[in-house]
């Protein structure tokens, strides 16, 4: 729940005070998050939880979700 929120204050300050560069709810965020949460997802999966934890897994989806993919600028598709 204090992920959400989170998310929520940044997409809310995103929105009001146009942070340039910072597109939290675009493509490549979201693609980021699936490619870290699903690497980590996997190793957590295969090792029935002993190598990972799942925590560790929703934590880099967050992180993916947050920073996204590197090189790829949602300024390159407009």
């Amino acid at each position: 729940m204090q992920v959400f929120f989170g998310v929520l204050w940044l997409a809310t300050y995103q929105y009001l005070f146009g942070l340039r560069g910072f597109y939290l709810f675009s493509v490549f965020n979201f693609a980021g998050a699936i490619i870290l949460f699903s690497a980590l997802f996997l190793i957590w999966f295969l090792s029935n939880g002993k190598w990972l934890g799942l925590g560790d897994s929703k934590l880099a989806g967050i992180v993916g979700l947050i920073f996204g993919l590197w090189g790829a600028s949602y300024r390159d598709w407009e």
